[in-house]
């Protein structure tokens, strides 16, 4: 199914804000602490907390799913914004071809 100009330029939109946070000091300064945070837990964790250390796991693997997500989001921002660059110039192509 094709995706209308509107929604293209809505996932474009999208992608721009999800790069603006990627790109962020702020994001990546609080990612990194909190991925630090909770590795240090795991690793001084007792042996026999295994509850435990499967919780900070699962929070490892959540957090990376927030990255993974504005990544993806970014991403479709970014085959979006080619689409509609495409589209703009597909009229322009085929006005050069029929005039050979």
């Amino acid at each position: 199914m094709s995706q209308t100009d509107e929604q293209l330029l809505q996932q474009e939109s999208r992608g721009q804000r999800a790069r603006d946070v990627i790109e962020s000091d702020v994001y990546r300064d609080a990612f990194d602490q909190v991925k630090t945070e909770i590795i240090e837990q795991w690793q001084n964790a007792p042996a026999r907390d295994q509850e435990g250390r499967e919780r900070l796991w699962v929070m490892l693997k959540l957090l990376e799913k927030v990255d993974s997500c504005l990544s993806q989001t970014m991403d479709s921002g970014t085959i979006a914004r080619q689409e509609l660059a495409y589209r703009k110039t597909l009229p322009e192509r085929a006005k050069e071809w029929l005039s050979r």
